[in-house]
């Protein structure tokens, strides 16, 4: 299933709520990411290109994105120290680019 922004976030939410421990998988053509959550809060990410952050930031602007579930190896340390919900409302940065199916910040303004 192909999915907007929003529905990641939406994903990303329900699963804080259900306070659950998990990886989701995200893909779009030419990349792909992981968000790592560690009892419903995400304590790591990445992409191809972005670890932490920067990758967060990075696949919630995806469009079209497939989105599942998926076992992996969770690292022991955080790249991730904020709450996602403050990072998807902040424009992304210089320090991470535009990459492949990510929507452009500017477009959503």
């Amino acid at each position: 299933m192909l999915m907007a922004p929003e529905e990641i976030a939406l994903a990303l939410r329900q699963a804080g709520v259900s306070c659950i421990s998990t990886v989701m998988r995200a893909e779009v053509p030419g990349n792909v990411g992981y968000v790592f959550l560690r009892d419903g809060e995400v304590v790591h990410a990445t992409t191809l290109e972005l670890e932490g952050e920067d990758a967060l930031r990075a696949i919630l602007r995806w469009r079209k994105a497939s989105l599942a579930f998926c076992e992996r190896h969770c690292p022991l340390g955080r790249s991730v120290k904020r709450p996602w919900s403050e990072l998807d409302s902040r424009p992304l940065g210089e320090a991470a680019p535009e990459e492949p199916g990510a929507e452009s910040w500017r477009a959503r303004s």
